[in-house]
């Protein structure tokens, strides 16, 4: 990047989203391949050091696996005694990182009075990403009070959105929801702590300072 587009006036910051695949979107691949069998492909999605553990494998079978190349030979075979013929039901509750609109403008404010102006996006994310039953089962801790998470389809919701909002702006929103569920926020990032010299507040700590009034 030359030194004029570093000096650019910095006039908006906008949240970005990486372009690499959900980890949903990653899963399904993942069971595609293993009802086209295609075990060295599958493997490939693994880890070079990844390890597989099976704590009740019966005596004479491995019980840990370790590395792509060990996994990739206790699969070889594995077409020949399972034939998987299809996933009829497919349940994937993704997670998203929510951040504190405290930290949103503690960042936003270093990035508008910093120099040199930072020159790349700055995406924010909190200290780790939740699924809608992990924020249901903070509240229900922090506050004494039941609180369930019932996940509804993306029509449900979209349905029930429009019943007070546009219809366009309520798909819109129904749809955003669904790619959180697939997992396109589930990602975590170091940016609050990196440049406000902090960590960025937990949802709990959200919930209990709330909570306390």
């Amino acid at each position: 990047m030359s030194q004029s587009e570093h000096s650019k006036p910095l006039d908006r910051i906008t949240p970005t989203t990486p372009t690499t695949p959900t980890p949903a979107e990653l899963y399904r691949h993942g069971l595609q391949l293993l009802l086209d069998k295609n075990m060295d492909a599958w493997v490939a999605l693994c880890d070079d050091h990844a390890v597989f553990e099976f704590p009740f494998a019966p005596d004479g079978y491995p019980k840990r696996l370790e590395g792509r190349a060990a996994i990739a030979a206790y699969l070889q075979d594995y077409p020949d005694h399972i034939d998987l013929q299809a996933f009829p039901h497919l349940e994937i509750h993704g997670t998203d990182s929510t951040i504190d609109a405290d930290d949103i403008a503690a960042v936003a404010a270093h990035a508008l009075t910093s120099t040199p102006l930072p020159g790349h996006d700055l995406v924010l994310t909190g200290p780790e990403a939740l699924s809608y039953d992990d924020i249901a089962a903070t509240l229900t801790t922090v506050t004494g009070r039941l609180v369930r998470h019932h996940p509804v389809t993306r029509a449900q919701l979209r349905d029930r959105l429009a019943t007070d909002l546009p219809t366009e702006f309520a798909t819109l929103l129904a749809d955003l929801d669904h790619a959180i569920a697939d997992g396109t926020e589930a990602h975590v990032t170091d940016t609050v702590e990196r440049l406000t010299g902090r960590p960025p507040r937990s949802f709990r700590a959200y919930v209990e300072d709330w909570w306390r009034g």
